[in-house]
């Protein structure tokens, strides 16, 4: 599959230093397909090595104000340290737990990993005969 997100969200996110990295995020938002809006979250920073928690109750309310938009809620982005390109065991449990609490509205999430000033890397994650199955996405930027 190739994610389609307009170049200005894409370039705000990569370059977002209201939220200094890593363990930070935000959600994405779709129309027609195409991310076209996102919202920032400081969240919580846990433990030495960090942890990026979601602060669900904002996050909740932005998802709803953009579904009265027609704005879709398509995932959840976080930063992580360079060099660091994978989703780690902790970032599937926890993506799991957000599809399983979604599946009866949504088939599959998107959960780029953001290195500021340098890429996003785009994964998608899908529940499959009650199994978590997570791709690399290729990824196109429109103007």
């Amino acid at each position: 599959m190739i994610i389609s997100i307009k170049k200005n969200i894409y370039n705000k996110i990569l370059f977002d230093t209201s939220i200094p990295p890593p363990e930070t995020g935000g959600i994405l938002g779709s129309e027609n397909g195409v991310i076209t809006s996102y919202m920032p979250d400081k969240g919580l920073y846990y433990g030495k090595i960090g942890q990026y928690v979601p602060t669900v109750s904002i996050l909740n309310k932005q998802i709803q104000e953009w579904y009265e938009q027609n704005i879709m809620f398509c995932g959840i982005y976080h930063t992580h340290y360079e060099g660091d390109i994978r989703l780690s065991g902790g970032d599937i449990l926890y993506i799991e737990s957000i599809l399983r609490q979604f599946e009866p509205y949504v088939d599959s999430l998107l959960f780029p990993l953001v290195f500021p000033k340098k890429e996003i890397i785009f994964y998608s994650a899908k529940l499959q005969e009650g199994h978590i199955n997570v791709v690399d996405e290729e990824l196109l930027i429109i103007n």
